[in-house]
Formats: structure tokens, sequence, C-alpha cells
């Protein structure tokens, strides 16, 4: 059996960053090249990672998209399937 990546508290903190700091400069092409990179990492990491991932990545992009209301879908549609998923697991598991 293969061994689960791990990944860092910094490294997740470091995408989200940049992320965000695409998203705010407007520059989905590079939004969409980061999440993939975050997309990548989740499928690859173990648990801990995943929940890194949920809550310091996922969380935190996602309510920034979402205040944004007039650019919210074309971010939105930038994440890959598995974050995409995990955000409608956050949402649906919030209750909204």
């Amino acid at each position: 059996m293969k061994m689960k990546q791990t990944i860092s508290l910094d490294e997740v903190k470091e995408l989200k960053s940049k992320v965000l700091q695409n998203i705010l400069d407007n520059n989905p092409a590079r939004v969409k090249q980061l999440c993939y990179s975050v997309g990548k990492l989740f499928s690859k990491t173990n648990d801990l990672g995943k929940t890194y991932i949920n809550n310091l990545f996922i969380l935190p992009v996602t309510l920034m998209i979402e205040a944004d209301f007039k650019n919210r879908k074309q971010f939105l549609n930038l994440f890959p399937m598995n974050l995409k998923s995990e955000y409608v697991k956050q949402i649906y598991h919030s209750g909204i």
C-alpha cells in the first residue's frame, strides 16, 4: 500500500494566500493553475492534509469568492472537481 503524501500547514496557507491575491487581482488563469495544484495535493495527501486543505484553503477561498457576487461563478468554475465536491460538502454540512 502506498503511503499518502503529507502536506504542511504552511504550504496550505501559502497556496491560500496566493489564490486570494490572484482573485483580488482578477487573474483567473493563475487562480485555475493554483487550484489545480491544490486539487492534486488533495488527492494525494493523507487525512490530516485533507483537513488542512478543507479548513485553511477551501473555506476561506470560497468565502471570498461568494462575497464577490459578480465574479462568483467564474471563480468557482476554476476549482477542480475534487475541490468543488469538498466545497459542496461544506455547504450541505453547514445547512445553508
